[in-house]
């Protein structure tokens, strides 16, 4: 996602609840299956958080344990460490386990991380239509329309696609209801 028509506009995010959520992993490694299902690693704001959520990640990808400890070796041993520096380096890690909150909550937080991200991800597809309705002359309005259309409806697949499978039971609800309504008012299907 390109930010550089946005740089000076404040996104949507919040620190708090990327700071809860890998502060919560690395207390209780049980989140990670929680956390892992509601967000990824675009969701994050802070570069520093995206680069922490990776390792963790990584680590858990390898099935090893995560910790304070753990996630500091990797991001040295990646060579990463410089990119923490400006965050506190090593201390940020501590800093970020003992502020957490609550690790009950982590669920919730990790729904206000993909809320902001989704409305970031919006913003920026406003901002792409708006330059490019700007830029264009008046003849390719409904190509415009239309790209925006796809853009907009895109974000809503991506959105669909990251709420994960769905039950069975779920999905033929709707149709078995739509079904027998169709067949009580003798139209067709």
């Amino acid at each position: 996602m390109a930010l550089e028509n946005l740089s000076n506009r404040e996104l949507p995010y919040s620190t708090e609840a990327e700071k809860a959520v890998l502060g919560g992993i690395m207390l209780k490694n049980e989140t990670w299956d929680i956390v892992s299902d509601l967000v990824k690693e675009d969701d994050f704001h802070k570069e520093e958080h995206k680069l922490i959520y990776r390792t963790i990640h990584d680590l858990q990808d390898a099935g090893k344990p995560v910790d304070v400890i753990t996630v500091q070796e990797a991001i040295e041993g990646n060579g990463d460490l410089p990119k923490l520096i400006n965050s506190g380096g090593k201390d940020y890690l501590a800093l970020l386990a003992r502020e957490t909150p609550s690790v009950a909550n982590i669920q919730s937080y990790a729904d206000i991380i993909k809320q902001r991200s989704n409305l970031r991800r919006l913003i920026i597809a406003a901002d792409n239509i708006s330059k490019v309705a700007k830029e264009s002359d008046a003849s390719g309005s409904d190509r415009i329309i239309d790209e925006a259309e796809e853009k907009i409806l895109s974000l809503r697949d991506d959105l669909n696609r990251s709420a994960g499978p769905k039950e069975v039971k779920e999905l033929l609800g709707q149709v078995y209801t739509e079904i027998q309504e169709s067949s009580e008012s003798g139209s067709s299907l």
